[in-house]
């Protein structure tokens, strides 16, 4: 008895908890700075200037993951309308997927738009990872400018 295979089931839920982290990521940075703002204690001379910084950090990654949530829509949205684009193609290219039975003019076209998926792609993973190390970084500032308020 063959296995039954799980390959759709498993990368659906696999890209179900990719945009729930990708839509929860911006609120958690935002939330976290919303608290730090919230509880700061100011001193006599006003906040400081780690505490300052530390804050901008965390707006700069909250605004990265927002920039990255509407790279991704325009992301799905090409690959969409490619996917219908690909359907209207006369015969051989609907069921071969290859561009250029279906002529200069439209194979140019498609080329086109994946060379553009490819640096949209690129700038949305750049801001992934910048939208991450800002977090951590701002996250770690945000504890020790707090852990040093104690002493």
């Amino acid at each position: 008895m063959d296995k039954p295979d799980y390959y759709e089931k498993f990368r659906d839920r696999a890209d179900l908890f990719e945009e729930k982290f990708a839509s929860y990521f911006p609120v958690l940075i935002f939330g976290i700075l919303a608290g730090a703002v919230q509880t700061a204690k100011k001193s006599t001379c006003g906040f400081t200037i780690a505490e300052l910084i530390t804050w901008g950090l965390l707006l700069v990654a909250g605004l990265a993951a927002l920039v990255r949530l509407r790279v991704l829509a325009y992301v799905h949205r090409s690959l969409a309308w490619y996917d219908r684009r690909s359907k209207q193609l006369p015969g051989e290219y609907a069921a071969a997927a290859d561009p250029f039975a279906a002529g200069p003019a439209l194979a140019k076209e498609i080329k086109e738009l994946w060379e553009k998926q490819e640096r949209w792609f690129a700038l949305e993973k750049w801001l992934f990872r910048s939208a991450a190390t800002l977090f951590f970084v701002g996250l770690v500032s945000l504890l020790c400018v707090r852990g040093a308020q104690l002493f």
